[in-house]
């Protein structure tokens, strides 16, 4: 039996990892990326997903890791892996409503589709389609999907079973450990035909045999005839008006971490000057169901090891929690004169954010990324356009 992938939300576990796929990030990658040999078998892959999402492993840190082992023609394809998902997250930062939109819809969604017989057997894995029942169940077991396979599953979901894009991606929502907001939803409007106006992505049987090594070679009955949706374009871009890359020292400072970055120490904060940390576990708000209870507990875990590498040894007061009221006392009882926290894009996390902020009625000052801050603007347009910046954006902030 193959042995099964369990990442630990640890920095030091994310880095190791690293070491071990260094490796095999060069051609060999390029070459064998699409291949899903099934659960337990992800081997063609980093794998560094979950560590990625949250920032257990920073971004010019992988890719400066991978230019000292690989040339850079070599490892070009890994590279921009890398950066879509800093293109999604750029693009859906300026375009915040597509976000809103999405929320809004697939609550109404489900409400519509509750007690629906073939949205049940989709969610059970019981849906005759060979393929696809063994993906949600590894989603499921496992809470991983190789990539091409997320995209076969999508384009089941949407145009062989009938089912709304919103709810399939509140499913992965709810079940990876690597769900992220803007490249899950961005992901499923482009499947869905959604993202780029007049193009879908459709599974065929004759890929899904291929990329499985013939593990579904009798996939059959899917609808590969489908016509893009007739849809309204993506809303133009809003200038991004990124907030500060640096603070003041010597200011009493409440600190509020959160999974969307957990590479703390890395930030511009002084210790010296935190006299009180909130974990905030926002990964609850992902989904409008039930989020795995396995999901919840990777988050939790990687907020007390970013905690925990902050502060080492420190006596600093700290809770867990996303309480206004309880953020407020300790806000009093630390003295502290401000609120900081790492800038967290668009998604729940921020929504979450903003609520506490106007509960508080104290403004909370977020911290972006150099390279959120440099990558985003160039995200305005399609990835292609993006890629063009690709090689200067390396050179800057990995060299």
């Amino acid at each position: 039996m193959p042995e099964f992938f369990h990442p630990t939300p640890m920095r030091s576990h994310g880095l190791k990892q690293l070491k071990e796929a260094l490796p095999k990030l060069g051609l060999e990658y390029a070459r064998n990326r699409n291949l899903d040999r099934g659960k337990g078998r992800h081997n063609s892959v980093t794998r560094l997903s979950p560590w990625l999402r949250h920032r257990l492993l920073l971004e010019e840190e992988v890719i400066s890791s991978v230019l000292s082992t690989h040339t850079f023609s070599a490892s070009e394809k890994f590279i921009e892996e890398v950066f879509w998902r800093t293109y999604w997250k750029g693009w859906l930062e300026s375009r915040p409503s597509v976000w809103e939109n999405y929320i809004e819809e697939r609550d109404r969604n489900w409400r519509e589709w509750q007690g629906d017989k073939t949205l049940a057997k989709a969610l059970a894995g019981e849906t005759g389609i060979e393929c696809f029942d063994y993906w949600i169940k590894e989603l499921k077991e496992t809470h991983y999907l190789h990539n091409h396979s997320r995209m076969w599953f999508a384009s089941i979901w949407i145009f062989t079973l009938g089912l709304p894009w919103t709810l399939g991606a509140d499913v992965f929502m709810r079940f990876l450990l690597d769900g992220d907001p803007a490249s899950n939803t961005l992901s499923w409007r482009w499947v869905a035909g959604l993202q780029t106006h007049g193009k879908c992505y459709i599974a065929r049987p004759d890929n899904i045999a291929k990329w499985t090594v013939n593990r579904f070679s009798s996939v059959s009955d899917l609808v590969v005839d489908v016509r893009p949706p007739e849809s309204f374009p993506s809303p133009e871009p809003v200038p991004l008006e990124p907030p500060a890359s640096c603070l003041d020292s010597k200011i009493r400072t409440l600190l509020i971490l959160h999974d969307e970055d957990l590479c703390i120490e890395t930030l511009p904060i002084r210790k010296d000057d935190v006299v009180g940390i909130v974990m905030l576990n926002a990964a609850s708000q992902r989904t409008a169901g039930s989020l795995s209870d396995r999901v919840f507990r990777f988050v939790q875990e990687g907020l007390f090891d970013a905690k925990d590498r902050f502060l080492s040894e420190s006596s600093v007061p700290y809770f867990m929690g996303i309480g206004s009221e309880e953020i407020f006392d300790l806000f009093m009882k630390s003295g502290a004169e401000r609120i900081v926290t790492p800038y967290a894009p668009v998604g729940p996390t921020r929504d979450l954010l903003h609520k506490i902020e106007g509960d508080l009625e104290i403004d909370i000052i977020p911290i972006i990324r150099i390279w959120d801050k440099m990558c985003w603007p160039h995200a305005s347009k399609g990835f292609f356009a993006f890629k063009k910046k690709i090689p200067s954006l390396v050179a800057t902030l990995c060299g």
